[in-house]
C-alpha cells in the first residue's frame, strides 16, 4: 500500500478505483498473494475498507504454505494517552513510529509456539532499525524465546517501511 501518485490527495475516488484495479490484477496472478497493512493504507478510509480491498481475513494473520508459517503483522498503531489506536482517518499519530498492541503480541507468541513449521514474519514497520517499530524490543524478545526453545523456529523477518534494500542477521534471524 501507500500513496500511488500525485492524484492521491486530489481525488480519493480515483485512488480507490486505481487501488481496486491493481488488486484485481494482483489476485489474477498464478501465485499466492497475501497482503500486509502499511502505514498509509488507512489514511483515506478505515481499516475495514483496506481489509476488504486487500482481501485480508484480519489485520494480522498467518498462512501455512510450502513448509513455512507466514505471519503477517499489523504495527500500524499509535499510542494515544496509553491506548493503542489503529491508524485511520482523523487519528492523530503521536509518533511516526508504529507499534504492535499487547493482544497482538500475545497472539504472535502463541502463533509461533503452535506452528509445526519454521516461521517467516512480515510487517510494514521494522524491528531491526532503532527508528523502526516503537515496541520492537518486545517483538525481539518473543523471537529470541521462540528460537531458544526451538532452534530456527523464526527464520526471517521482512519489512518495507524504509524504502531501502538491506539485510541484517540479528540473533540468527
Amino acid at each position: 500500500g501507500g500513496d500511488i501518485g500525485n492524484d492521491y490527495n486530489r481525488d480519493p475516488d480515483m485512488v480507490r478505483a486505481s487501488h481496486k484495479e491493481v488488486m484485481d490484477a494482483l489476485y489474477r496472478l498464478p501465485i499466492p498473494v497475501h497482503c500486509c497493512i502499511g502505514n498509509h493504507d488507512t489514511d483515506e478510509w478505515p481499516l475495514e475498507r483496506a481489509l476488504a480491498l486487500y482481501r485480508m481475513p484480519h489485520n494480522y494473520y498467518f498462512v501455512d504454505r510450502s513448509g513455512y508459517r507466514w505471519i503477517l503483522l499489523d504495527a500500524n498503531y499509535t499510542i494515544n494517552d496509553g491506548e493503542y489506536v489503529h491508524y485511520g482517518p482523523g487519528v492523530e499519530r503521536q509518533t511516526k513510529r508504529g507499534a504492535i498492541p499487547p493482544e497482538q503480541l500475545r497472539w504472535l507468541e502463541q502463533t509461533i509456539a503452535d506452528s509445526p513449521f519454521p516461521c517467516v514474519l512480515l510487517s510494514h514497520h521494522s524491528i531491526e532499525r532503532p527508528d523502526g517499530m516503537l515496541n520492537r524490543d518486545e517483538v525481539w524478545e518473543i523471537l529470541r524465546r521462540a528460537n531458544e526453545t526451538h532452534r530456527h523456529k523464526v527464520m526471517l523477518y521482512i519489512n518495507g517501511h524504509h524504502h531501502r534494500d538491506h539485510c541484517t542477521i540479528v540473533d540468527g534471524v
